[in-house]
């Protein structure tokens, strides 16, 4: 296998969470939701709310990945 389909293929992986991943996983996950509930309580309900609400979770979710594949174990730094 190349390095570059091992490379590929590791954004698959299921890593475990450390403490200070879990932390800050979980500090964003109240971020997100303050901005949901500010954007259920200023918007009408339409296709742009849906799509704000839809990028809201992309950006979630691009975010916990961020933490989870790039850092190495609790010193932060990222994984070879």
């Amino acid at each position: 296998m190349s390095p570059r389909e091992e490379e590929v293929l590791r954004r698959f992986d299921a890593r475990p969470a450390t403490d200070n991943q879990r932390e800050r996983l979980q500090e964003m996950a109240k971020d997100f939701k303050f901005l949901t509930l500010r954007l259920l309580g200023r918007t009408p309900p339409s296709r742009e709310q849906a799509l704000a609400l839809t990028h809201l979770e992309d950006a979630a979710m691009w975010a916990s990945k961020a933490i989870m594949h790039n850092e190495g174990g609790d010193d932060g730094k990222p994984t070879p």
